[in-house]
């Protein structure tokens, strides 16, 4: 029977106990955050520049930090009696205490911030402390961090009556002691000994991202309510639920969904990345919601600039250190790319921010919107298709041949294609390379990527040369399309003499712009002449295969037709039987094997092919006729390969066959035929057309 008043904490082991599951307290708990958020967003809206950075950022840390240490408490001990309510419910009022003085803080008024502070570390301290009193694993990582809080909580009370100046570094050090103090050998000899629940942690910054962004949209729905009904308004509310979707698109189809890491201390950037990404979304919402205050027909003022884009750009480059420590097994690119794009794109924004004064403001925000929509339209290449859906809904092979040897009904499933195979959790070092993903894949995919690639690195380009006054000669320095046109000519090596660099530093990036456009240039080129002169293949296979008797022998019967008519020389063709089988351990086998051929090699392959298997003793496909080879699990593989005399390369072609593409007791029509004149004509109208032997 559980004591509702006083309980010991027990220790929960989650090498044997399985996932930890959110509790109704921790969701309580998140509740005084979403009042923590307001006050920060509403700190950014009001102050200038460097109050955005270091006034409410430095206020609204320790708040997280706190957050973190009960979270990563609830995570491994678990209690509900009234003193663990108790001390839950008095945090949770100095965490508030603490959002209401974060206006104070900016102002130099640290006294009530400071004691709120200590009080909320000294409610996690006391957490720890006791479940320090039972024993086993749980009892050194209790003791640990319970000295770690209990010290800040004092640092955080000595500094409300220290004076200016000391005050502050007080309070700094208090912070960077809990923020450090997972770095510390202690704490990672007891990771090692008693490991913490990620899909539970990860499941919990995941409601604190969705608390964080929901200030946003409760901003746009503000906005729109006290509108009125101006087309702009809508524009901007349209605008900022864009670039909201897209920052939750990327987080719960990227970081969400990615796997931690196993090398030593990455969970650390992992849970310290979320610091610069929840401050980042802060400062996004509280750009958004001046975002009706910009002039679409004027440039947009500096402090609205750096509040979305630099927002934008900390949320980017908090995902690619996130993503830097996390691998996505879904994913068909390798990981690095995904950490090269978040990291481009927080950098390129941040040349944005100041190069926007000499574009309109809507223009501008046009501008950042579409890089949040370039993140979606990457993850949707990265990865095209969702595995899990399959995996549910999968059938095992194993059990299906299984059940056909017992003599089990078995579902009809459409005919197995292994070209079609989806490759899930592949290693992040041997998934595809930008070349085969380029080459395998559709001309749309190479036209649409390289084209996308050119806008923005002319975009990007552009924005440097507008970073110094008067760097291009006989060019409007206010005109952004100068500037990007200018680049346009410089990365294709156009250069129509009226715009030039008329300084050191636009003579520099024009080296630099130089020479990336020559390897942009040879990299794209050798594709498109790699994917042009690839050999294709114009053999023709049978829809079907028969199966006849052929010189009193039954005989497997397929045809092959040299569609194009190019001259394919010393051709060969292979057919392999696959099977599925289960060996009597019960241990289940794809088994391979080579059908014998009447003719499996053509000097000359011009117009068709019949390619021929007799079923004799040597046959693998002996015997089974009478058990039915037409319901026998088996996959038949054709492969043939020559020399194209045309492109003068190998060309090589595959198909693939079930057992429902017999057809028992029928033959191939005649297709060829010889004209007046002498010429042979196949007729492919015919070509998979079979008739019944009577």
């Amino acid at each position: 029977m559980r004591n509702r008043w006083l309980e010991q904490p027990f220790f929960i082991d989650h090498d044997n106990a399985g996932t930890r599951s959110v509790t109704w307290m921790e969701l309580f708990f998140d509740l005084v955050f979403v009042g923590a958020f307001l006050q920060f967003e509403n700190g950014f809206a009001r102050d200038l520049l460097t109050r955005f950075v270091w006034g409410h950022a430095a206020a609204f840390v320790p708040i997280l930090l706190i957050w973190t240490g009960y979270t990563f408490y609830a995570n491994r001990f678990s209690s509900d009696d009234f003193l663990h309510r108790a001390l839950i419910l008095l945090c949770m009022a100095s965490v508030g205490a603490m959002s209401l003085s974060q206006q104070a803080v900016t102002q130099g008024h640290f006294e009530a911030y400071c004691r709120a502070a200590a009080v909320a570390h000294l409610c996690i301290a006391g957490l720890y402390s006791r479940s320090a009193l039972q024993k086993g694993l749980s009892k050194n990582p209790a003791r640990y961090w319970g000295s770690i809080f209990g010290l800040a909580s004092a640092l955080w009370l000595s500094a409300s009556f220290l004076p200016a100046g000391y005050n502050f570094a007080t309070m700094l050090a208090a912070g960077l002691l809990v923020l450090f103090s997972p770095l510390a050998r202690r704490s990672s000899q007891d990771i090692s000994t008693a490991s913490y629940d990620w899909t539970h942690l990860s499941f919990r910054y995941g409601l604190l991202t969705i608390i964080a962004l929901g200030g946003g949209m409760i901003g746009i729905l503000a906005q729109l309510n006290l509108s009125s009904g101006h087309l702009s308004v809508y524009f901007g509310g349209a605008v900022a639920f864009t670039i909201i979707a897209s920052v939750w698109w990327m987080y719960f189809d990227d970081v969400a969904g990615a796997t931690i890491r196993s090398q030593r201390s990455r969970w650390v950037i992992w849970v310290y990345g979320h610091i610069p990404l929840l401050v980042g979304i802060a400062g996004l919402v509280a750009g958004l919601h001046i975002l009706e205050e910009i002039n679409f027909q004027e440039p947009a003022v500096e402090r609205q600039r750096w509040q979305l884009a630099g927002s934008l750009s900390m949320i980017y480059l908090a995902i690619a250190a996130i993503d830097s420590v996390t691998e996505r097994r879904q994913a068909e690119l390798s990981d690095s790319l995904r950490i090269n794009v978040r990291l481009f794109s927080g950098l390129g924004l941040l040349i944005i921010a100041p190069s926007g004064s000499l574009i309109s403001g809507g223009a501008f925000v046009l501008l950042i919107t579409s890089v949040g929509i370039a993140q979606i339209v990457f993850d949707l290449l990265l990865t095209p298709r969702d595995s899990s859906s399959e995996e549910a809904a999968g059938i095992s092979i194993a059990e299906l041949t299984r059940d056909k040897q017992l003599g089990q009904p078995s579902p009809n499933l459409p005919t197995v294609d292994v070209s079609q195979a989806i490759r899930k959790g592949a290693p992040s070092s041997l998934r595809h390379d930008l070349y085969s993903y380029f080459l395998g894949g559709s001309w749309t995919r190479l036209l649409f990527a390289f084209g996308s690639v050119f806008v923005v690195a002319n975009l990007f380009f552009g924005a440097l040369y507008l970073l110094e006054p008067n760097g291009i000669s006989d060019g409007k320095y206010t005109d952004f399309a100068d500037a990007f046109f200018f680049s346009v000519q410089t990365m294709s090596t156009i250069g129509y003499g009226t715009m030039s660099p008329s300084s050191d530093y636009a003579n520099a990036l024009v080296a630099v712009e130089a020479a990336v456009s020559t390897v942009g240039i040879a990299a794209v080129t050798g594709l498109v002449f790699a994917k042009i002169s690839r050999v294709k293949s114009g053999v023709l296979f049978s829809e079907v295969m028969t199966l006849t008797p052929f010189h009193g022998q039954p005989t497997l019967m397929l045809r092959l037709g040299n569609a194009r008519g190019h001259e394919i020389v010393d051709a060969q063709v292979q057919v392999m039987l696959l099977k599925d089988q289960i060996s009597p351990e019960g241990q289940h086998l794809r088994r391979l094997f080579s059908l014998k051929l009447q003719r499996s090699h053509n000097p000359l392959f011009a117009l068709g092919w019949t390619v021929m298997h007799i079923i004799d003793e040597q046959s693998p496909l002996y015997g089974e006729l009478e058990q039915g080879i037409l319901s026998e699990p088996s996959i038949f593989t054709v492969t043939m390969t020559g020399h194209d005399g045309t492109y003068g390369a190998t060309t090589y072609a595959r198909h693939t066959y079930s057992g429902a593409h017999i057809r028992k007791g029928h033959r191939f029509v005649d297709i060829i035929t010889q004209l007046p004149d002498g010429r042979m004509m196949i007729d492919y109208d015919r070509f998979h057309d079979t008739e019944e032997i009577a």
